[in-house]
């Protein structure tokens, strides 16, 4: 089952950066892996899946990065592009 948070989670050494939402946990763990390869920026930090209801939009899985310092948090948007396009929104 996915992690649930209240909030948006927290890390002790750095902010946590949305990412994306997907349908499932499976596929929010698999985007993780594509956008690994996509933003070296990623690497040493930690995903972390917050399962939301929207009503009648349905259910989803928010994926997040945790750990990531201000300037990191840019240039893993940056480096993201169109594989997530609401990179940084606040959720």
């Amino acid at each position: 089952a996915p992690t649930k948070h209240t909030t948006a989670p927290r890390h002790t050494n750095g902010e946590t950066l949305y990412l994306a939402s997907y349908r499932t946990e499976d596929s929010a763990k698999a985007g993780w892996k594509v956008m690994l390869t996509r933003a070296a920026p990623l690497k040493g930090l930690q995903p972390t899946f917050k399962e939301v209801d929207l009503g009648a939009k349905g259910r989803y899985v928010r994926l997040y990065a945790t750990g990531a310092s201000a300037e990191a948090q840019s240039r893993i948007c940056s480096a993201l592009g169109k594989t997530s396009p609401d990179c940084g929104a606040r959720y």
